[in-house]
């Protein structure tokens, strides 16, 4: 009965639609499609359900487990693999390695480290081979690529032979996820899914977790396959414009050098100026590119001419000699005029090319070569020690032989080494012995010979472990050597790019952890003595020392000390300027605040040329302005010797001092064998042999009012107010005998002392007689 009553009920209803249609105006009823719009309305209906399907599809991601899924599939391993491109509009731009790289990530996250076989079972490296023929699955699965350009790679992370990426393992660590931490500071920024069906993600990179401030944003496209994969189309990184960099003093600002096409200002070296114009090298770390040689307005810092050279050589086979830029390479020294016109090459002897070749066997060691400016002679060094190799006679001599960390350095007239101690001229221990596990780190090679002091001497880095231990000055003429442990960490003679001398600076953290004390040493090359001066608080120095943060120049030294903030928002580079021939400092000629800042070089007019870089928006090129025309100088940060007395200096050989002087002396000695070279003008030049093989100058003195020192003094001031002037600058020397102050005694540095004399029986009421400069032990006091 129940059904019944439904059916009759169901009937009845359809009965009132039907009697409703029947009443309905013509008016009313929808228009009949005809034959010719069916397809304009079939069109109509689809895009109607596809904007439907758009409105519940397209649009910000937000559901959680999608974004984590995006996060643990494609994103999170494109950190420090394919990121390291930058940009890129197709796979195909991307380097292999970062292909490869990632690929190893996706293959270990699905079979684990243990399925690769290991690239050398007996030596215990955790390096593993990833055959190429894996490496392209992921290619093609993540990057829709059918095949990878391998010939290029390096030849430690790609083996040619065995078709495969040598890789190693890093520590096991935690997958983050989405909304975690990870050890990059990136986060996963905007998801969106777009009309077209790919997928736009935006990682952002942030520069302080402290501050919240985002530093930059890799953008990515992934493009989706029919059965729901996806996979890289583009990647774009921006940085944001936070305009944390501020830089304060007086300088010429550009925003580039215009027509140099390399990213890495780090990889720009200048090696000399002429004509208006900066003689650059450019040294590309990547092996595949060649390196060049550019001419570079100062005007307008553009690029005026580029020769590539076909080759690629590194930062330090490159210098200029004489009208010649010089560059060393592994077969051949390429000679190249000043306007990039004309060059020749000077082939390599075939024994050095051997040793060039061998350098990577076990043992064996190879510390690199120069060429004298006659092209007659070269030097080298090797496992053995440092050789003089004759061009035109095809043979060669040992000059210095390798030392063993930590030993006591003879000296002797054949060329063995000798460390010879400025303060007390007595000979020590070159280094504390390091204890490394192995013979190679036992012993300190010469490293990167240079032809210094027009020829006359040689130049050598002393390797250490992870650091130089100090350089080596032989003279080729008295065939003896010097040693100088004055480097930093990152110290290295091949950085030299003007015939004057190599200066380190040390920045020494005082107990109260809120100031330092800054020390300058310069070597200088001709006399092969060190000039230290204490410049007070200059900020840090830096524990490591990178050869681009200090420049020798002609005339003028440049260097960079920093004050690290408690974010790298907050640090402070400060540029300072050395006079190398009155040794007058000039601090704080431009600061930067938060960028990075490198010096290029230092021009013959003291100008100063500084890059500073924080990010590709944040970053340009200055060139500091002269003051009236000249190197201004800052006394109140003066921490020096005393002044040049008509160019001499303490360590002149005889030669210089009748080059400076000229021949109108008349001579007296006296024990212990000291000569005595008296000129009219005033000046008296003592020469002795001061615990040195050639006798030099061990003392001037001055008794002419012609002459005063760098503070002002000179003879026939009063002595109470010279005193004063002294007093506020240096400590008067205390007697060794007596344990009293030597009053007008200053010792300004390490065994060298500046003495005001006068008549003791008047004391200070007295005037100055003479000044004398001199070596803290001829005095004995």
């Amino acid at each position: 009965m129940k059904i019944k009553s439904a059916m009759v009920f169901i009937l009845g209803v359809f009965l009132l639609i039907f009697l409703a249609g029947c009443n309905s105006h013509p008016q009313d009823l929808p228009e009949q499609a005809s034959e010719n719009n069916e397809e304009e309305v079939k069109l109509e209906a689809e895009k109607n359900a596809h904007n439907q399907e758009a409105d519940l599809n397209y649009g910000e991601i937000t559901d959680p487990k999608k974004l984590e899924e995006l996060w643990q599939e494609y994103l999170y391993d494109t950190i420090a693999t394919i990121g390291n491109a930058h940009e890129f509009n197709s796979a195909a731009e991307i380097d292999p390695i970062y292909i490869a790289k990632y690929s190893w990530n996706r293959y270990i996250i699905e079979h684990g480290k243990e399925s690769l076989a290991l690239a050398d079972e007996d030596s215990g490296s955790r390096n593993r081979i990833f055959p190429l023929e894996t490496v392209q699955k992921y290619a093609r699965r993540y990057f829709n690529l059918t095949s990878l350009d391998v010939t290029k790679l390096d030849e430690r992370e790609y083996d040619q032979e065995r078709r495969a990426f040598i890789f190693s393992f890093g520590d096991d660590r935690d997958r983050p996820r989405y909304n975690g931490r990870n050890p990059w500071g990136v986060k996963l920024g905007e998801v969106k899914r777009n009309s077209d069906g790919t997928i736009t993600a935006v990682l952002e990179k942030y520069d302080s977790s402290a501050a919240r401030r985002v530093e930059r944003t890799q953008t990515y496209i992934l493009k989706p396959r029919e059965g729901g994969s996806l996979y890289f189309v583009s990647g774009q990184e921006k940085y944001i414009n936070n305009h944390l960099v501020k830089l304060t003093g007086d300088f010429q600002r550009f925003d580039k050098i215009a027509g140099f096409d390399g990213n890495n200002m780090q990889e720009l070296f200048m090696l000399s100026e002429q004509n208006n114009q900066l003689i650059l090298a450019y040294a590309p770390y990547d092996k595949k590119k060649n390196g060049s040689l550019m001419l570079v307005s100062l005007e307008t810092m553009k690029v005026e001419k580029k020769l590539d050279l076909g080759e690629n050589f590194t930062a330090t086979d490159a210098a200029v000699m004489e009208e010649k830029v010089v560059v060393r390479l592994k077969d051949k020294v390429m000679l190249v005029d000043k306007k990039l016109e004309q060059s020749e090459e000077v082939p390599l002897p075939q024994v050095i090319k051997d040793k060039i070749a061998r350098a990577s066997q076990q043992d064996r060691y190879f510390g690199g070569y120069d060429i004298s400016e006659d092209l007659m002679k070269m030097v080298y060094s090797d496992e053995e020690g440092l050789k003089l190799f004759n061009l035109a006679e095809n043979s060669e001599k040992l000059l210095a032989e390798t030392q063993p960390v930590g030993s006591e350095l003879s000296a002797s007239n054949e060329g063995d080494l000798k460390l010879l101690s400025l303060a007390d001229s007595t000979e020590k221990p070159f280094a504390s012995t390091i204890s490394v596990g192995r013979e190679f780190f036992s012993k300190s090679y010469h490293s990167s010979p240079r032809f210094v002091a027009d020829g006359q001497k040689v130049i050598t880095t002393m390797t250490g472990y992870e650091s130089a231990l100090g350089y080596t000055l032989y003279d080729l003429q008295k065939n003896t050597s010097q040693g100088f442990s004055i480097t930093g960490e990152a110290s290295s003679s091949g950085f030299i790019r003007y015939d004057t001398g190599v200066l380190e600076v040390k920045g020494v953290r005082n107990p109260d952890k809120e100031t330092y004390e800054c020390i300058l040493q310069y070597l200088d090359f001709r006399t092969g003595t060190v000039q230290e001066i204490k410049a007070g608080d200059l900020g840090d120095g830096g524990f490591i020392r990178f050869p681009e943060l200090t420049y020798v120049g002609e005339n003028d030294a440049a260097f960079i000390t920093l004050r690290q903030g408690y974010e790298y928002a907050k640090s402070m580079s400060y540029l300072h300027r050395l006079n190398l021939e009155t040794l007058k400092l000039e601090t704080n000629i431009v600061t930067v605040k938060a960028a990075q800042t490198n010096i290029l070089g230092v021009l013959s007019d003291g100008r100063i040329i500084f890059w500073y870089n924080l990010n590709s928006i944040e970053n340009g090129i200055g060139i500091t302005q002269l003051k009236d025309g000249g190197v201004a100088v800052d006394d109140t940060d003066r921490k020096q010797e005393m002044g040049q007395f008509a160019g001499l200096k303490l360590g002149m050989s005889r030669d210089e001092v009748i080059e400076a002087l000229g021949d109108g002396f008349t001579e007296n000695w006296s024990e212990p064998d000291w000569a005595y070279l008296e000129y009219e003008n005033g000046i008296t030049v003592v020469l002795g042999h001061n615990g040195t093989p050639g006798r030099e100058v061990i003392m001037i003195e001055v008794e002419s009012t012609d002459f005063k020192t760098d503070l002002g003094v000179r003879p026939g001031d009063n002595l109470e107010g010279a005193l004063k002037i002294y007093r506020d600058e240096y400590e008067e020397h205390v007697s060794i005998h007596s344990d009293e102050k030597m009053t007008g005694m200053f010792e300004i540095k390490d065994n060298t002392v500046i003495r005001l004399n006068f008549d003791k029986e008047r004391a200070e009421k007295a005037a100055i007689d003479s000044i004398t400069l001199t070596y803290l032990d001829v005095y004995y006091l």
